[in-house]
């Protein structure tokens, strides 16, 4: 009897495909990332771990926070490039890293709008964290002061 029934595993692409039809997101974020999947972008429509990573980039699921005053602060992506690299502001020890082709590859977009933008955005968290640090310090040490 179980002779009669076949079943097919599907391929990467029915498995791309699947995965599109089973999100019913209206996340404009997410709604484009599944438009470049199905435009074929980097080939994603046939490659379900590439398809399923640019989703997971964008997924608009919100965790709920336990401890407001310790957010996970990641810099925002402006995408990905040709070579694979997180458009996105690297510090120096991290971009030195990467690869040549994708070094090149943030020099250039670091001089378009959206790398200025992600590059100064970066270095405001930067300075925001210091200060924040900074006071933190001071208040610690007052306190100790206060306590002999």
């Amino acid at each position: 009897m179980c002779s009669s029934h076949h079943y097919h595993v599907p391929g990467e692409p029915q498995r791309v495909e699947n995965l599109i039809d089973s999100i019913t997101s209206k996340d404009n974020t997410l709604l484009a990332a599944i438009g470049l999947i199905r435009a074929n972008t980097n080939n994603m429509r046939k490659d379900f771990e590439a398809a399923a990573s640019s989703i997971i980039e964008v997924d608009p699921y919100q965790h709920p926070v336990r401890n407001p005053t310790r957010n996970a602060d990641i810099s925002a992506i402006a995408g990905r490039g040709s070579t694979g690299v997180d458009l996105r502001f690297h510090p120096k020890n991290k971009f030195f890293t990467l690869p040549q082709d994708q070094q090149q590859e943030l020099r250039q977009w670091l001089r378009t709008k959206d790398g200025k933008k992600s590059k100064k955005e970066f270095f405001m968290k930067s300075s925001n964290d210091k200060r924040g640090d900074e006071e933190s310090k001071k208040r610690n040490a007052d306190n100790t002061q206060e306590g002999n």
